[in-house]
């Protein structure tokens, strides 16, 4: 496992689970192992007797082979034999996925239960310490590795989370730090140079909060604006994000105060690199705050509009593909989207997507609907036309949609009669384009089907069965999950306070200049 990149980031435990889901197998020599193109690839092979004969290489004793098996499903690249008689040991995909995501989700709970133990936290609430877990980052440093020297600049504290620290003092060590100390938190509070330096005695793992406070927010500009929120660019200790300003006066006003703690709740969750990640929340008296990883790319909607075309079916191959990676994480963790259109996908600077916008997400646990009807009309499926309750079909069902409009220039539904769109989205009445081929018209077909448990997407195997469909047969899934394949279009961004890919529309936001008024005592968002 040493060398395998799937593994390589898994402590001594989580190594022992896996080996522990694998199950031995027989093979007798001259037997196929797995065949050049076959789709019923599903299992990783380490070898433990014999030899094989592959294509590439001869392996052996110790060595594994189909490990993309693990990440993604496509058609095997390679034909394995078996040269000698083998003993294999197996392991399926869905295993390993399960052992990854109770992983995360032990993960998440010890942070918590550190962050519970820090002397300087005892006096913060639940909400408060799962908003530092949110906010926090990793950091991980070898032995002898330098944390921060004495002397230096002191803008943010450390948690050891693993191994033992050195505290040294003019060259002399002062003090040894372990699982649940914490240091640099004097330079932080009282703004002077750090008093010691901090050394790795063993290899550490320190969690690192986001400590900016609301007041240390530096405004650099406009990113976006919503029906009663505001997105601006903010800088703090050399990073920018994005600030988004929710008036508190309009979300009581509207009955929204549950909306928006499930809108903080969902992103709390979720850390991914096809979504816009939640970093911290604040609170002030007429507002509530989230602060977030800032994409500076622009809309891919005002992309579209600057085009004088739709884009070629490779483009709008791999931005659907971002969108499907964003979907399949969120319902991995039982989270309906609800909101898809061109403005709620963000091109980073190198080219990619994140999904922005959770304020229609919603947590639905398996056989679950919701009732809501929410979204950009275009893009609303036949079960939310008939308010008859949906699920995360809805999401499967708007990727078809966007697929349709990136590739034709216009959504299969539009229509400016909305009794009229209503009704051909419910018979799932559309035309394609005569220069539309015929494994487009598969998959946007596969989508948007009328039933929703016949969806691409909604079968047994999920998101695989999207990511197996021929139309995106030459897409690589395991490079576009390490963002390692090559997009299309990479935005021109000069600098973290790039702004010349959004234009300030000067509209005011209903809320954020209102007077707080009667609803001044309401106390629904003091642990925001």
């Amino acid at each position: 496992m040493d060398g395998n990149l799937l593994f390589v980031e898994l402590d001594a435990r989580a190594r022992r689970r896996v080996m522990d889901a694998m199950t031995p197998s027989y093979v007798d020599e001259g037997e196929i192992v797995i065949a050049q193109g076959d789709t019923n690839c599903d299992r990783f092979y380490v070898i433990e007797i014999g030899e094989t004969a592959k294509q590439v290489a001869t392996l052996g004793p110790g060595r594994g082979f189909g490990e993309l098996a693990l990440l993604y499903a496509c058609p095997r690249s390679a034909t394995v034999v078996a040269a000698t008689p083998l003993k294999l040991w197996t392991l399926h995909a869905s295993a390993f996925k399960a052992i990854k995501r109770s992983i995360a989700t032990k993960d998440a709970s010890c942070m918590l239960e550190l962050l519970e133990s820090v002397e300087l936290f005892n006096a913060l609430s639940e909400q408060q310490l799962i908003a530092i877990c949110t906010a926090a980052r990793r950091e991980v440093y070898e032995t002898n590795d330098v944390v921060f020297n004495q002397g230096d600049p002191g803008n943010c504290f450390y948690i050891v989370e693993r191994g033992e620290v050195s505290v040294r003092v003019h060259g002399g060590e002062v003090a040894k730090l372990s699982r649940g100390d914490f240091f640099g938190e004097r330079a932080l509070i009282n703004n002077e140079p750090r008093a010691a330096t901090i050394v790795a005695a063993t290899d550490i793992s320190c969690l690192k909060p986001v400590t900016a406070e609301l007041e240390e927010l530096q405004t650099i500009g406009f990113l976006g604006v919503g029906s009663f929120g505001r997105v601006t660019l903010v800088a703090h200790d050399g990073e920018t994000y994005a600030l988004k300003e929710i008036g508190k006066a309009q979300v009581v006003a509207r009955g929204l105060v549950e909306h928006v703690w499930r809108e903080k709740q969902t992103m709390a969750q979720c850390d991914s690199p096809f979504l816009v990640n939640l970093r911290r929340t604040y609170v002030s008296e007429r507002s509530i705050y989230m602060l977030m990883d800032k994409v500076l790319g622009g809309e891919l909607f005002t992309y579209l509009q600057t085009r004088n075309s739709p884009l070629p079916e490779a483009h709008a191959k791999f931005y659907a593909a971002c969108v499907v990676l964003a979907f399949e994480y969120l319902h991995d963790r039982q989270i309906t989207y609800r909101d898809l259109k061109p403005e709620n996908l963000l091109i980073c600077t190198n080219g990619y997507l994140k999904v922005t916008d959770f304020s229609f997400a919603k947590k639905l646990p398996k056989g679950a609907k919701t009732f809501t009807l929410c979204g950009t009309p275009q893009y609303l499926a036949p079960e939310q036309v008939q308010q008859v309750g949906h699920n995360r079909a809805v999401d499967w069902w708007a990727v078809g949609v966007l697929v349709y409009e990136l590739v034709n220039g216009v959504p299969p539904f539009n229509q400016d009669d909305h009794y009229q769109m209503y009704k051909a989205i419910n018979e799932v009445k559309f035309h394609f384009s005569p220069r539309n081929g015929p494994k487009f018209r598969a998959v946007v077909s596969g989508l948007l089907r009328r039933m929703p448990a016949s969806r691409l997407g909604m079968g047994k195997t999920g998101a695989r069965e999207i990511k197996q469909h021929e139309w995106f047969a030459d897409i690589n899934w395991s490079a576009l999950a390490q963002q390692r394949a090559r997009a299309p279009y990479v935005p021109l961004v000069e600098d973290v306070r790039d702004l010349r890919h959004f234009v300030d529309t000067g509209d005011d936001v209903p809320g954020l200049s209102a007077k707080w008024g009667t609803y001044a005592s309401i106390g629904r968002f003091t642990d925001f």
